[in-house]
């Protein structure tokens, strides 16, 4: 886990987190649906999709996309289809699609999160110290007593109103 420790490691962290989602609905907005001449499907899973995968392993299916990330490498992400039968009709196709662009819709949700804990970080850190700046002064006035514990216990109740 990274550590944080300034506010630009916060931002920093944060601006890591955007690029992780933008990378992976970039991914999956690339995979394309193919289809035959005549409009049918393929009876191969692997070929109606393109840029993406279709995997059985050990009775669980999913998609997968491989794409290079900026702070990874080369990585997989995949989508769980278990709750697909793979029957190699036309509505199986469709699901996958539904769910492809479901997760896209997850990830720019989650991404819009991140870009507005971004755009807010500064504000709620700053807001914090002071806060934390009471707590360390109740440690140190508890290091005075000689019953440490329990006044320390006895201040968390009181100023935090938990416990």
């Amino acid at each position: 886990m990274e550590r944080i420790y300034t506010i630009e490691d916060a931002k920093r962290k944060m601006e890591k987190s955007v690029i992780y989602y933008q990378e992976r609905i970039n991914a999956w907005q690339q995979v394309k649906r193919v289809y035959k001449k005549d409009g049918g499907i393929f009876q191969n899973l692997n070929k109606n999709f393109e840029n993406a995968t279709l995997l059985t392993e050990y009775h669980i299916n999913k998609i997968r996309v491989c794409f290079k990330s900026a702070f990874e490498g080369y990585i997989n992400d995949d989508i769980y289809l278990n709750d697909i039968v793979f029957d190699g009709k036309q509505e199986t196709y469709d699901a996958i699609e539904k769910k492809i662009q479901k997760t896209i819709a997850n990830y720019k949700k989650w991404m819009e999160i991140d870009k507005k804990g971004l755009e807010e970080i500064e504000t709620q850190i700053n807001n914090c110290i002071p806060f934390l700046d009471s707590i360390k002064a109740i440690i140190e006035d508890a290091k005075q007593n000689t019953n440490t514990h329990y006044t320390l216990q006895a201040y968390i109740k009181e100023y935090l109103h938990i416990l």
